[in-house]
């Protein structure tokens, strides 16, 4: 597949979200459910503070302290996962799949079978970034942060935000806690 073919499929995706999600508080993979919202966020991130002591895995510290949430906050950290693997090249798809799959696994959540979010086509990825690799939890703290901020604003507020790159740019950097952080821009 083309890079062009596969970049089409990745931003179709993300289109996808935004209006769903990031705009209508909905669900990528679930119709009638409304994860994308300021107090799943804010749960998301109290369960996952302190997460850097316990030492290990990513994937293992969110299985230890996501489990027992709620179960929306559960299925909004995989559409997050999701979410983060769009765009990224690095891994394969296959993998993806197997890291969603191992997710739904323990949080004990259906992933819809046959959805067109979990086609090899979106989850090929466009962008190749090693960082997100190494630096999984500073990421995830990051946008977990800018999305309670995001849900905690008005709907008017968000179409200025949106109105261009960088006023959005502008806002997604005003959360960057070290300098020099290059990753804040894959998401604009």
């Amino acid at each position: 597949m083309s890079r062009l073919k596969r970049a089409e499929a990745v931003l179709r995706a993300a289109e996808h979200w935004k209006e769903r999600c990031l705009l209508g508080g909905g669900s990528v993979f679930w119709d009638d459910k409304k994860l994308w919202t300021e107090e799943n966020f804010q749960e998301f991130q109290r369960r996952m503070e302190g997460c850097e002591q316990d030492g290990g895995q990513f994937r293992e510290q969110l299985k230890r302290r996501l489990s027992s949430a709620a179960a929306d906050v559960r299925s909004l950290a995989i559409e997050v996962r999701w979410l983060f693997y769009l765009h990224h090249e690095s891994v394969t798809a296959r993998r993806k799949l197997s890291a969603l799959a191992y997710m739904s696994e323990w949080a004990r959540i259906s992933l819809p079978s046959n959805h067109w979010a979990l086609d090899e086509d979106v989850l090929v990825g466009i962008m190749p970034t090693k960082m997100f690799r190494a630096q999984r939890q500073e990421i995830c703290g990051f946008f977990v942060t800018a999305m309670i901020d995001w849900y905690s604003r008005s709907g008017t507020n968000h179409c200025a935000l949106l109105r261009t790159r960088c006023e959005f740019a502008r806002w997604l950097h005003g959360f960057v806690q070290s300098e020099g952080r290059e990753w804040p821009s894959a998401l604009c």
